[in-house]
């Protein structure tokens, strides 16, 4: 069976409490920016990813510029899964995500670098009157 993504979240702030709950503050969907290019502050991803494989498995997230394909920023690391058909819950910092203009930009999440799913992350001009 291959693996199932559950949920992808954008959150200011992720926290993991000492008994392995996660915690997200400031859930959003979209940025909105007064001025580009302009680099974001970190900003958190969490991914829910079900039916995972026993062993350990390299974890990647992308965002990508929908016109032009380009990575604006990339967070990867490694999960190890104790038990076969296991649910994992992933939390990575996105540092430095340099946003060239407005548009509609795609967050991949991949599992042994074969994409397993996405989702639109929009980044719009701040208008005066939402600054």
């Amino acid at each position: 069976m291959e693996p199932v993504l559950h949920a992808i979240l954008c959150a200011d702030k992720a926290i993991e409490e000492k008994n392995g709950k996660k915690g997200l503050i400031g859930i959003f969907q979209s940025f909105s920016f007064a001025r580009f290019p302009i680099v974001a502050p970190t900003w958190y991803v969490y991914v829910a990813v079900g039916n995972v494989s026993k062993g350990r498995h390299d974890v990647a997230i992308n965002v990508v510029q929908d016109d032009t394909g380009a990575v604006i920023v990339r967070s990867h690391g490694t999960v190890q899964v104790r038990a076969p058909a296991a649910d994992v819950e992933i939390v990575c910092p996105m540092a430095g995500a340099a946003f060239r203009s407005p548009g509609v930009h795609w967050l991949t999440v991949a599992l042994d670098e074969v994409r397993i799913g996405g989702r639109a992350l929009h980044v719009g001009a701040a208008s005066e009157d939402t600054k």
